[in-house]
């Protein structure tokens, strides 16, 4: 991947990315985050690599290994785009099926949806699942949708937009204002304010500054006693 060196070649970047990308192309997201794994989800993910190889559909189908969607206790976890069809607690045995009949014909596997334990219903999409409905996911939106080991992933769905930003249209105590109002808590044992301790550093910083520039008193030794 080329090497950015301004704001400018990341947008541009960014926009190649898009360009190259067919919103419409299915993607096969395998989350294989560390529950998923546990339950076998590496294996599914080179269960659908094998098996999109020998129907030569490599090129035709994106498949992802992604981090953690949330929803752990329904693990593995697998979502089918551009139609966010969620299914859950899938097996290696459920590849060949999921192909088959979803990716190539459209149909439903309804055993691989969830189902609510209190309205029985079964959600064929995320967005509809009530695990999700009431989410609003902000730090971590992206989790389940982008190969982590893959920065184009991230570039593309716009990462590193707040960093230029920060860089380019933003002033040091606008950034601090900014942590202070989201709130945002140091992770040891006290959970300091992060934006207090940013305030602090930065006028301690600027204490330093003003002393450094500050001329000193000429003195002479001090001559030592024996």
């Amino acid at each position: 991947m080329e090497r950015y060196g301004s704001v400018q070649d990341l947008e541009r970047g960014r926009q190649s990315l898009l360009l190259e990308r067919d919103p419409k192309k299915l993607v096969i997201n395998v989350c294989v985050d560390t529950g998923c794994s546990a339950l076998g989800a590496k294996r599914i993910f080179e269960t659908f690599e094998r098996e999109l190889a020998d129907r030569e559909m490599t090129g035709q189908v994106d498949l992802k290994p992604t981090g953690c969607p949330g929803f752990c206790q329904q693990g593995p976890v697998v979502v089918i785009d551009p139609q966010d069809v969620f299914y859950q607690q899938v097996d290696e045995s459920d590849v060949v099926d999921i192909i088959e009949q979803t990716l190539l014909q459209g149909n439903i596997l309804g055993r691989l949806l969830y189902e609510d334990p209190r309205t029985e219903r079964r959600y064929v999409y995320s967005r509809e699942n009530p695990f999700y409905a009431a989410q609003k996911r902000l730090v971590m939106r992206d989790s389940g949708l982008i190969d982590p080991t893959k920065v184009e992933d991230y570039l593309a769905r716009g990462g590193y937009g707040a960093l230029a930003k920060v860089l380019t249209r933003m002033t040091p105590e606008e950034v601090i204002d900014e942590v202070e109002r989201a709130g945002l808590r140091g992770r040891g044992g006290a959970g300091f304010p992060t934006g207090r301790k940013w305030h602090l550093c930065r006028a301690l910083r600027s204490t330093w500054m003003a002393a450094a520039t500050t001329p000193c008193a000429s003195t002479s030794p001090t001559p030592s006693r024996r």
